[in-house]
This record gives C-alpha cells, structure tokens and sequence, in this order.
C-alpha cells in the first residue's frame, strides 16, 4: 500500500503469484482506476467516475488496444489504436 497525493489519493498494488496481479488507484471517493494484469500480453484497464461514465481499455499484444468511452446509455465512443495510427 502507498499513500500519495495527501489524506485523499492512495494506491493499493494487490500481488497474487508472478503473472496475475491487480492496481487500484483511489483519489478521492467517487473515482477510481482497476488495472489487471494477467500476462504479459493482455491486460484490462477500467476507469470508473462516478456511476454513469467509464473508461474500458483493452490491450492484447504491444501495438493494438481497444479503448471505450461510455457515458450514460446514449453517448459512446470506440477508438481502435494499432501502432501509431488512429482509427475512429
């Protein structure tokens, strides 16, 4: 457990072997990031602020990641990224 950022930001690093192991970053009470890692090559990033937007990024190898922007029900944006060019 590290404590930064004041009374307010932490951070919790949760290790469970060598491969699979989760980051929680907490700032403040509403918004929060989870990371997992299980591998090396894919992993899973959520961020959540708040109960109606988040943030899914999805990464399997080094080049291509997904990532999702959900807000509500009725706005969301998916951008696909696969070496340095941007896909909309």
């Amino acid at each position: 457990v590290v404590w930064l950022c004041g009374r307010r930001c932490y951070l919790v690093v949760w290790l469970c072997g060598r491969r699979c192991y989760l980051v929680v970053w907490l700032c403040t009470r509403r918004c929060y990031l989870v990371v997992w890692l299980c591998g090396r090559r894919c992993y899973l990033v959520v961020w959540l602020c708040g109960r109606r937007c988040y943030l899914v990024v999805w990464l399997c190898s080094r080049r291509c990641y997904l990532v999702v922007w959900l807000c509500g029900r009725r706005c969301y944006l998916v951008v696909w990224l696969c070496g340095r060019r941007c896909y909309l």
